[in-house]
Formats: C-alpha cells, sequence, structure tokens
C-alpha cells in the first residue's frame, strides 16, 4: 500500500473507530439520562450543546493530528447520541396506539430523506464559503451550519412536543 494510502487510512479509520467509543457511551448514558429527566429535555439539552460545539469540534477535525481528531470526534458522537438514543423512545411515545408505527414511520423515513441530502448541502454551502474565507475554514463551517439548522428544528419540535416520560400510552 502506497504511504499515501497509508497516511489516509490512519487519519481516518483510527479516529473513526476511537471517535465511536464517544457514540456507545453517549447512546448507553443517554437512555439512562432520558429515564431521570424527561425525552424533552434530553432532546433539547445535548442537541443545544451540539448546536453550539459543532463548528470548533469540525474544525478540530482539521487539524490532522489523531488524538485531536479522535477526541473531536469522540466529542461530537457522545454529544449527539445523548439526544438520538431519545428518539426511539419518543418517537412510540408520542402516536397514539392506531397510528404509532405510521407516526414513527412518517418520522424515520422524513430525516431519511432530508438527512440524505445534508452532504449535498454541506457542498453547497462549502462552495460558496470557500471563496469567502478560508477554505479549511469553510470545510469545517459548512457541515457545521447543515447540523445546526438540524439541531434548530430538532430543539424547535422537542420544545413543542408533549413530555412523554412516565405516562400511560394510549
Amino acid at each position: 500500500m502506497p504511504e499515501l494510502q497509508k497516511a489516509f487510512v490512519k487519519l481516518t479509520y483510527l479516529p473513526l473507530m476511537l471517535g465511536s467509543i464517544g457514540g456507545i457511551i453517549g447512546n448507553t448514558f443517554g437512555g439512562y439520562l432520558t429515564d431521570l429527566f424527561g425525552r424533552r429535555r434530553m432532546l433539547i439539552i445535548p442537541t443545544a450543546i451540539l448546536l453550539i460545539t459543532i463548528y470548533p469540534l469540525y474544525l478540530a477535525l482539521t487539524a490532522l493530528s489523531i488524538p485531536i481528531m479522535a477526541l473531536s470526534l469522540a466529542l461530537m458522537y457522545f454529544i449527539f447520541t445523548l439526544s438520538a438514543t431519545v428518539q426511539t423512545a419518543y418517537f412510540s411515545e408520542i402516536f397514539p396506539t392506531e397510528v404509532r408505527w405510521s407516526g414513527i414511520g412518517f418520522g424515520w423515513n422524513l430525516n431519511a430523506a432530508i438527512g440524505s441530502l445534508a452532504p449535498t448541502f454541506a457542498l453547497l454551502l462549502y462552495t460558496n464559503l470557500k471563496s469567502a474565507m478560508n477554505p479549511i475554514s469553510a470545510a469545517a463551517l459548512a457541515p457545521s451550519i447543515v447540523v445546526m439548522i438540524g439541531a434548530a428544528m430538532t430543539i424547535i419540535g422537542a420544545s413543542i412536543g408533549p413530555e412523554t416520560v412516565r405516562k400511560q400510552l394510549e
């Protein structure tokens, strides 16, 4: 394997594998916290933290330092999964029995449809930002803006949605 490929593997796969540990911890911890503090809080608070920290975390990925990239990804995954783990319980609890699966299916599929466009939106943003600012900063800012938009939508949705923890399902 040529040296450039080895360097690429080292700079991508190792931080991604190490970063995934943050996701595993966030998933486990988020599930526990959602039962303690409620579904809405555990959607809103970690998502607000992600909204504030996403740009510095993406910017850290441009350092091309394996420890910094791994730590950034671990924090990003941890914060994201704190709220993502709540979604499964919350989606199943906000819909009445007669439409529960339709509601969950619609929510997941809408998320998949919009989420699959995120890289395209980030690339369009990057294309427009790179001429106005440092290309490295633009490469971190473009996906950050996409995440910020999704985070804002999540916070708004959770803020107007019902709290469902410890409530009897219909």
